[in-house]
């Protein structure tokens, strides 16, 4: 009995939500009358799917101006960060060389005093 009343199922009587349902539309009725509603019913689902394809192009083209707005601030941080790791390392390139000539002056004055 259990299956014979699922959506599953076989009577003429159970209710069934439109297979439109995940599109939009709200009727609900007996499986007997769902084949005239899907029938009287084209033109309306179709505006439900329309309406739906819209909502999602809508949704997707706001998505994509997020995501060009992301990769502009993200590709403008790398350019920073790769511009301070540039000076990063001349600045310890420049210590190291200032380094090595105290190295070496310190070097020359205890030769010349030997």
């Amino acid at each position: 009995m259990a299956y014979h009343m699922s959506e599953s199922g076989t009577c003429p009587n159970t209710p069934l939500s439109c297979p439109f349902k995940d599109a939009g539309c709200p009727v609900k009725l007996k499986r007997n009358e769902m084949d005239e509603h899907l029938t009287t019913s084209v033109v309306q689902h179709q505006l439900i799917q329309q309406q739906t394809i819209t909502q999602q192009q809508q949704a997707m083209d706001q998505q994509q101006q997020a995501m060009a707005k992301n990769l502009s601030r993200l590709q403008h941080e790398n350019k920073e960060l790769k511009r301070r790791l540039e000076a990063n390392k001349a600045f310890q390139n420049w210590t190291m060389w200032q380094m090595i000539d105290k190295v070496a002056h310190q070097h020359e004055r205890m030769l010349s005093t030997c």
